[in-house]
């Protein structure tokens, strides 16, 4: 999926909000190093509110690095990690909020998990917490250069995908398409690039609408649309209001083709308008290389720990990498701290060194001193010096009431000419 993301609140009411968590526990760097027993990593995310249909399978990830983690000895001559979740409700005052009992009630050494609105409204508490903030959903423009300490990301940028997606449509023979887009950060930033690079390659926005979620009926932006008479239409909003708008959309008649944000690529989706509404809806997503060895393990096992298949499109992989990478950069930095991961995270899963695609694995090769490279479940996790990714990507379709894979484009396509 893209990267999930909310609705922004302001600088203003994040800064209260840290100084009144920070003051009530008597300073927010106390959280920086765990305790001589468990490493607590905390999992900070919406588990109610509207991400909640995309973090329990999330949990299920953290659960199994966790396992592997253990069952291999832990780091640190046998520190073991145990995982802590924590509900923000899906809103970014609940993450903020969050974020300070992990620092300081529950001294985690790290917090895997925020979107969007509440990496950006972290970004600067981070550092003075000493507690790295990493995520596999945000995938704003706005991180593409203010992460990279104590900020990372599994998630590939709006600028990554944005290219892509524009590249499939013009390869495609289309050539003139509308927008819907929302009227917040996360949606606007998922347009931007593609814009760019749409107009770039050589076509033509017919009509771009926004609109504000939340409407009792968007009867009127349909029209503006429907006004330009556009073959394609790409949708960028949250899985909150595309139901109104894609069933109103088939209620009035209208045939145009859709093109939709990897927020709303999820089963549930297609479960709420109807297959029949929803049947031939595409979207272009990160998606993990299925032919790579280490991805295909991380299925294997999911299933047999979970007795379910991960869904394709929720990060998954991504989510289970960030804490086995967490825990290689603590064992290389020889303690269990955040500055540990900090500092350390880059050395153990950028080049050069042995490459290695378990924990286990990249255990070893620390202990017998030599340098490694782990290439994860959602494929290598080169990060920059902003602490972003390059990412696999796939373009989906719904075929029969299901998300099926018509495509799949290496992290390397959009170079190609």
């Amino acid at each position: 999926m893209k990267k999930i993301s909310l609705i922004a609140v302001s600088i203003v009411t994040a800064a209260t909000l840290l100084t009144g968590c920070a003051s009530s526990t008597g300073g927010s760097a106390d959280g920086a190093k765990a305790s001589s027993g468990d490493i607590n990593v905390g999992f900070l995310a919406g588990l109610t509110g509207w991400l909640g249909p995309f973090t329990k399978e999330n949990i299920n990830s953290l659960l199994l690095a966790k396992e592997e983690i253990n069952e291999a000895g832990g780091i640190l001559d046998g520190k073991k990690i145990n995982t802590i979740d924590v509900d923000t409700a899906s809103t970014v005052e609940g993450a903020i909020k969050g974020y300070q009992k992990l620092v300081n009630a529950d001294k985690a050494v790290v917090a895997i998990g925020p979107e969007t609105e509440s990496m950006l409204a972290l970004l600067k508490e981070a550092p003075k917490s000493e507690v790295p903030i990493m995520s596999a959903f945000a995938g704003s423009t706005e991180l593409d250069e203010v992460g990279g300490n104590y900020a990372f990301r599994t998630a590939a940028s709006d600028s990554t995908i944005g290219e892509v997606r524009a590249k499939v449509l013009i390869e495609s023979g289309v050539k003139e398409i509308a927008i819907m887009v929302g009227n917040y950060e996360g949606a606007q930033s998922d347009v931007h690039r593609f814009k760019e690079t749409y107009e770039k390659l050589g076509g033509k926005i017919l009509e771009e609408v926004t609109f504000n979620p939340g409407q009792n009926t968007y009867n009127g932006e349909l029209k503006k649309i429907a006004k330009a008479n556009p073959k394609l239409v790409y949708y960028s909003g949250g899985i909150d209001t595309a139901p109104s708008i894609f069933k109103a959309a088939k209620q009035r008649g209208y045939a145009w083709e859709w093109y939709i944000t990897p927020d709303v690529a999820v089963q549930e989706f297609i479960d709420v308008i109807g297959k029949d509404v929803a049947e031939g809806i595409k979207t272009i997503i990160a998606m993990e290389d299925e032919n790579n060895q280490a991805f295909k393990r991380f299925n294997e096992n999911y299933e047999a720990r979970f007795k379910a298949k991960p869904s394709g499109g929720y990060y998954n992989a991504n989510t289970y990498d960030l804490l086995i990478a967490s825990a290689l950069a603590m064992q290389a930095a020889g303690e269990a701290s955040g500055s540990g991961i900090n500092e350390k995270i880059r050395e153990v899963t950028n080049p050069p060194g042995k490459q290695v695609t378990t924990f286990e694995e990249g255990l070893k090769e620390l202990k017998a001193g030599n340098d490694i490279d782990y290439q994860g479940a959602s494929g290598p996790i080169d990060f920059d010096e902003h602490g972003n990714v390059i990412s696999t990507n796939a373009l989906m379709e719904v075929v029969d009431g299901q998300w099926k894979q018509v495509e799949f484009f290496t992290a390397d396509y959009i170079k190609e000419d």
